[in-house]
């Protein structure tokens, strides 16, 4: 009796509703159901193709720019950053019907040189870039191309990492071998930077260079080794990329344990996307273990446009600049707002009437300067060194780092000044007056170039009155005399009223030194007997 109890305290109810019978469920039949499909026709296909196009107009109009510098080592599309676009290419000669700019391109077209059979490697034949000069900005309103910024032309100097190239469909006109050269103006020798062995496929190749850590302004490929020598061939190519960067395997764990690696390697040329963000009002929060800073940026990018410009999206760890948010220290230095991408995903508001999205948002926060960013930010205290000491393709090794070190800060400190003195662009304002002609009397301002980046011309003899116009400049140079007798370069501005020449600016840009001037006059004196002389 009480195992029978036990029993029926223990079982579960027996639960009655009032609609569910309990049944097991049946679809209802559906004959009624319509077939008309806005989603996954065709036509649905081909209006959400349509909107995708006029979202990414709509942003491409009216988004505010944004800066990224992509991490690399990620699987890009196409390419990591090709930075052939500011300059112009140079050929050793490009036969009638081609075009030098066709390997730039991303088309079917192809280049062929103007050299052919034995004259591709002894004359020889090559292809590359030339990065251009350092131009000044132009004034708002005056036509033409901006003028020199520094005389003489301070060189656009780039530092190219690997390549990619496309040879011909045709085996005679591919070349299994080349010299990468380098060098920084018209009238040098070409710097050998590296020996490359191509394979002869007429699919795209990827050839990274040997480490350099010096930029040069122009940059060409040298054949060693045709295939067309005995055919009477020309060397075609059909695509070629220089690339900053080389590709980094984020697989490559550092700390296979926590999954993070903090050598990081970010791309020194940015890419510009056009995004939808929000400003955030931030507040510093200083905390018991530091400062915070609770900032959280969202931003929306088209899909399609990012892709392209980028070749691939945007990932966690990209670090991107918000050129709207500079800020300026006490100083008026310009103080960039960096951030780093935190998150990722689809933007509800970018999805068609196929369900398919075409808006990209992805959240960013401020950066604190740390060892995965140091490609971009630096770290305090640190010098950036080289540790590869192969010498192309020799069978022995050479230590070439003191050398290169010497030739980079030559190449810096050149880019940054190419003429002794003092730049007039640091001093803003003199007074209550801009830093212009006619009134910057300071020390080290003047440099006899006209203001605002106006075009000019340059020569020890002065144009001829019916060649110019009213308002023409000219810097009057005084190359034909001894270096040391040589006078300060001078400013020339003609008056067609008054038909002569008057005198603008004269170039009192002087060399720094730490001797006396009775000392300096000593050194520099004519009748001076050298102490190292030997009779």
């Amino acid at each position: 009796m009480a195992d029978e109890i036990d029993k029926d305290c223990n079982a579960p109810p027996d639960l009655t509703f009032a609609v569910d019978k309990g049944q097991d469920y049946v679809p209802p039949e559906h004959d009624c159901i319509s077939t008309v499909d806005y989603t996954t026709s065709p036509c649905a296909d081909s209006d959400s193709k349509y909107l995708g196009n006029l979202v990414g107009e709509v942003m491409q109009a009216g988004a505010g720019a944004v800066n990224l510098f992509p991490m690399l080592g990620v699987h890009n599309q196409g390419s990591l950053l090709d930075i052939a676009q500011d300059g112009w290419p140079i050929s050793g000669g490009t036969p009638s019907g081609f075009n030098v700019m066709a390997p730039f391109k991303d088309d079917e077209s192809y280049w062929l040189s103007s050299q052919y059979g034995t004259d591709v490697l002894t004359v020889p034949s090559y292809l590359g870039y030339d990065f251009g000069t350092v131009k000044a900005w132009v004034k708002e309103g005056v036509t033409g191309n901006a003028a020199e910024r520094y005389q003489r032309p301070a060189p656009m100097r780039r530092r190219i990492a690997q390549f990619v190239i496309k040879q011909s469909d045709n085996s005679l006109q591919r070349v299994t071998r080349l010299r990468v050269e380098a060098r920084d103006s018209d009238d040098q020798n070409w710097n050998r930077v590296d020996v490359i062995n191509l394979p002869d496929v007429s699919s795209e190749v990827t050839i990274k260079l040997k480490d350099n850590i010096a930029a040069y302004r122009q940059w060409r490929l040298v054949p060693i080794l045709f295939n067309g020598v005995a055919s009477n061939e020309s060397w075609g190519v059909q695509r070629l990329q220089l690339l900053e960067a080389t590709q980094v395997a984020v697989t490559n764990l550092q700390d296979p344990i926590l999954m993070e690696n903090r050598n990081r390697a970010y791309a020194k040329t940015s890419v510009m996307l056009k995004c939808q963000y929000d400003h955030v009002d931030s507040q510093t929060d200083l905390a018991k273990f530091g400062i915070n800073l609770p900032e959280t940026w969202s931003f929306t990018v088209h899909f399609a446009t990012m892709v392209e410009k980028l070749g691939r999206p945007v990932i966690v760890g990209d670090m991107l600049e918000v050129p709207s948010l500079i800020q300026y220290d006490n100083n008026l230095k310009p103080v960039r707002k960096w951030l780093e991408v935190t998150d990722t995903s689809w933007s509800n508001e970018g999805f068609l009437v196929n369900w398919k999205p075409t808006l990209f948002k992805f959240t960013a926060a401020p950066v604190n300067p740390s060892v995965e960013h140091r490609d971009l930010l630096g770290m305090p205290k640190t010098k950036k060194a080289m540790s590869d000491d192969e010498f192309l393709n020799d069978n022995f090794w050479l230590n070439i780092q003191a050398s290169e070190v010497t030739e980079v800060i030559k190449q810096e400190a050149d880019s940054a000044v190419p003429q002794t003195g003092a730049d007039k662009q640091d001093l803003h304002t003199i007074g209550d007056k801009p830093a212009t002609m006619g009134n910057a009397r300071d020390l080290y301002v003047q440099d006899a170039i006209p203001p605002d980046g106006a075009p000019y011309t340059i020569g020890d003899h002065l144009p001829k009155a019916e060649d110019i116009e009213d308002g023409h400049y000219h810097r009057q140079t005084f190359s034909y005399l001894p270096l040391k007798k040589r006078p300060p370069e001078r400013l020339l501005l003609w008056s067609a009223t008054k038909g002569r020449w008057s005198v603008v600016a004269i170039n009192t840009r002087k060399k720094y030194e730490s001797h006396k001037p009775t000392e300096s006059s000593i050194l520099a004196s004519q009748t001076r007997v050298d102490i190292d002389f030997k009779p």
